[in-house]
């Protein structure tokens, strides 16, 4: 029987591969998330970094604004540490790798890359108003 950390740890990997690459990972990917976790001691600071870690595992379909928002204030922040952790792992898993591999795509796919972009800034817009809105808050 799993205890609570290793329960809470599993998803959070689940967490942030879902919104990685849009699928759960195995097992295997799971240990080694919380194995690096362990080793690179990512611990966060209760105030601002724990909270809203909280927060973003409770919303988890605003994962990304809160990503995007956190690229931009805190770049450096465990919590995107965590986040590029689990990249690499997916990354380097046989099982996930293609989801990383570069397709051929026609011309009329860059109208589709456009949108993407476009959404991307504003997801980047929100997410730094809500992230800085929190550290003045919670700091």
């Amino acid at each position: 029987m799993k205890s609570e950390t290793e329960n809470k740890i599993a998803d959070e990997a689940r967490t942030i591969s879902y919104y990685l690459i849009g699928e759960y990972p195995g097992e295997q990917e799971i240990n080694l998330y919380s194995e690096a976790n362990q080793k690179l001691e990512i611990v966060l600071e209760p105030r601002f970094e724990g909270r809203l870690w909280e927060v973003m595992l409770k919303h988890r379909n605003m994962f990304g604004v809160f990503d995007a928002g956190l690229a931009l204030v805190s770049p450096e922040s465990l919590i995107r540490q965590k986040i590029l952790v689990m990249l690499a792992i997916l990354e380097t898993s046989p099982q996930y790798c293609h989801n990383f591999l570069s397709v051929p795509f026609k011309k009329t796919h860059l109208i589709f890359i456009g949108q993407r972009a476009f959404v991307s800034v504003l997801k980047s817009i929100l997410g730094f108003m809500i992230v800085k809105t929190y550290s003045i808050l919670w700091r």
